[in-house]
């Protein structure tokens, strides 16, 4: 990397050593320098003038692959920096004394263990051969997760039957891939800023070769690309901001989940595309270091600007092997109790305790800034809410935005806030105003008052019980509610609970709702069911909208006694009011208030008497499934004569020439809604 090629290249100019009491007595040089091979291994053959106690300090890095050893109190007496080797994985000899310092620095091909002698005057550094790959290999960008491929079978047999996302709990996006096997060879990797997901030799029906605009769910991932690739199909995840992802089959299905990483300005790396620790791969071996000395050795390996407070003292013996620096740096600071603090490309590394006291300092001092600091006045233009609930939002004394000299004025004729307050607070209502000011999300509600037949009601519940469908039926008698019924099993919107007042309610997915539909419209052409209103509304996201549909009467009360004769109006209506809420995943949830009002009868001198009817719930819906809402029974009585003319009018004899008849009904109001979230481009 060029960043780690400037360091080394500043490294040998400036050389930053590390004393290590490794010498038996000062006045060292390095005078020999051989190179050789045995046994397939190379040995590089360093003689010095005085023999070390113990060998030299070294650290390596993977990426460019290089090894340093570092020589105290010792001096460069070979006459020459570099010395050419072409020999195994040795590559070239780099040898720089600065003060009464030496590094030396082994230029790799690729990375090879290595082992280090001392043998009297002479050190001895052993690389041992490698095979393929390098033992530490850089990590440019994250290796692609492989799943099983295909054994043993035809490449026709795989193919893709179903793609979906949704949202999960944790706010992560869910991409669910349905396979039609579970051998389909699956390839998962990073691709520049996106995910790419590689079904190995597998077809892709037309319907699903689509790009996915996911943006709605509230998640990670903005869009999920479908499409071919020769005899694979790719699917792209594209996501947005700090993230990170997991990969897992079960059985026929493939799922993957891109999480959303909050982001921590202390910490080196983010963690957003990759998990664990993300440095390049350094290996360390130091007795008895200086701890603020072992500190500049991380400053020169990763570029970063280190200041160490004064009071971080001590010394450290650590040998690490192929491991990522900040890993590294990670173990030495728990190990001496050091906190990092993290400023761009400067870290600040100091004793935890003196660090949270520096914070807490510096928070003060910045509270007593506010109340000194000069105040301006700003106006806000609001374009959704309310001026004056924003004001009041602002001032509100248990969560205050503004400061105590802060000020809000509202000017309801233009819909603007001026705020009163310090720079610092007014950036904080910026802040807060761009977040809470936005459109709100529309939805549409469609509805179906339909009186329908006990036979309608139950042979409707079967039909949808046998259909492949999410369905759920709960019952609800006096405030206690009860699963009645559930997909697998045949199931009735009157299925006998106990009282008169019970209300059912039926909960069905987006593709229900065209059976459903179809359903409703054989029924009416067969009479069992008449649709009595079928209205509209389209309500905002927790706002109430009401639907009314009826008839108004105007009735007048015959006088009695002393009571003279008057008029009333009586609305015998049937009205829905709902309040959606839009859930984080999709869905939505409906606050449901149905009543029904109707003359139960001619008026009499006491008054008319109205029958009335209310249900309310709560139910959560899929967007563009169906709630259908039971229990509201009504019981008709109808009565026919048919008579012969003037015969059947004669007092007692007419009795042989007419009949009546008498027929009574028994029916259900079912109430039917669907919820659909309209698209932002189509509601405004």
């Amino acid at each position: 990397m060029k960043t780690i090629e400037t360091l080394f290249r500043r490294a040998l100019v400036a050389l930053l050593l590390f004393p290590v009491a490794v010498l038996a007595q000062s006045g060292n040089s390095i005078d020999t320098l051989q190179v050789g091979q045995h046994d397939g291994m190379t040995v590089v053959k360093i003689g010095l003038r005085q023999a070390l106690t113990a060998p030299p300090s070294s650290f390596s890095v993977a990426d460019p692959a290089r090894i340093v050893f570092d020589f105290p109190q010792a001096t460069n007496g070979l006459g020459r920096n570099v010395q050419q080797a072409d020999q195994g994985e040795l590559r070239s000899i780099n040898v720089v004394q600065a003060g009464d310092r030496t590094r030396m620095v082994l230029n790799l091909k690729k990375m090879a263990p290595f082992e280090t002698k001392v043998d009297g005057a002479f050190v001895l550094i052993t690389l041992q051969a490698t095979s393929g790959q390098s033992t530490s290999a850089a990590i440019a960008e994250k290796p692609a997760q492989h799943f099983p491929e295909v054994k043993g079978k035809d490449s026709e047999e795989h193919s893709i039957r179903d793609i979906a996302f949704r949202r999960g709990a944790a706010g992560e996006g869910i991409v669910t891939i349905d396979l039609a096997d579970a051998n389909t060879g699956i390839d998962v990797r990073q691709q520049g800023t996106s995910l790419v997901v590689e079904f190995q030799k597998t077809k892709l029906p037309e319907t699903l070769r689509r790009k996915m605009d996911v943006m709605d769910f509230a998640t990670p991932v903005t869009t999920v690309t479908t499409a071919t690739l020769g005899e694979n199909v790719r699917v792209t995840i594209a996501p947005t901001g700090l993230w990170e992802h997991a990969a897992y089959q079960t059985d026929n299905q493939f799922v993957v989940q891109v999480k959303p990483v909050k982001e921590d300005p202390n910490k080196l790396f983010q963690g957003t595309q990759q998990r664990g620790y993300q440095g390049e791969k350094i290996s360390l071996n130091f007795q008895n270091i200086p701890l603020r000395e072992l500190l500049y050795v991380f400053a020169d390996i990763t570029g970063f600007n280190i200041v160490v407070a004064d009071n971080v003292a001590g010394s450290v013996s650590l040998r690490l092997n192929d491991v990522p620096w900040d890993q590294a740096l990670e173990i030495v600071m728990q190990q001496q109790n050091l906190a990092m603090r993290k400023n761009g490309n400067v870290m600040q590394i100091g004793r935890a305790a003196e660090l949270t006291k520096q914070e807490e300092e510096a928070l003060k001092a910045r509270q007593a800034l506010g109340d000194i600091e000069p105040t301006k006045t700003e106006s806000f233009q609001i374009n959704y809410q309310k001026a004056d609930a924003i004001s009041k939002l602002l001032t509100d004394p248990k969560q205050p935005v503004l400061s105590k000299r802060g000020t809000a004025v509202v000017d309801a004729y233009t819909n603007r806030v001026f705020i009163t307050d310090t720079p610092s607070r007014l950036n904080d209502v910026r802040q807060l105003i761009s977040a809470i000011d936005i459109p709100a999300r529309q939805v549409l509600i469609e509805a179906k008052f339909v009186q329908a037949s006990k036979n309608f009601t139950e042979t409707l519940g079967a039909k949808l019980s046998f259909t492949n469908t999410k369905t759920t039926l709960f019952g609800r008698s006096n405030g206690v509610e009860t699963l009645m019924a559930d997909a697998t099993n045949p199931m009735s919107f009157s299925p006998g609970i106990p009282g008169g007042n019970t209300l059912r309610f039926a909960l069905f997915n987006a593709s229900a709702t065209r059976i459903i539909n179809l359903e409703l419209q054989a029924s009416e052409q067969e009479s069992h069911a008449k649709t009595i209103s079928s209205p509209r509304v389209v309500a905002e996201n927790n706002s109430s909208a009401k639907i009314a549909d009826g008839t108004t009467f105007y009735m007048t009360i015959p006088a009695s006694g002393n009571t003279a004769a008057s008029s009333v109006t009586i609305d015998a209506t049937l009205s829905l009011t709902v309040t959606p809420q839009i859930t984080p995943d999709g869905k939505v949830k409906m606050k449901l208030v149905i009543a029904k009002k109707s003359l139960a009868g001619a008026p009499s001198a006491a008054g008319v008497n109205v029958r009335s009817s209310e249900v309310s719930t709560d139910a959560t819906v899929d967007n563009g499934g169906t709630l259908i809402l039971g229990g509201v029974s009504s019981a008709e009585t109808s009565e026919t004569v048919d008579k012969v003319p003037f015969l059947g009018d004669i007092p007692i004899l007419g009795a042989l020439f007419r009949s009546k008849n008498t027929t009574s009904t028994d029916g259900e109001l079912l109430v039917f809604i669907t919820p659909r979230i309209l698209d932002q481009k189509l509601a405004f």
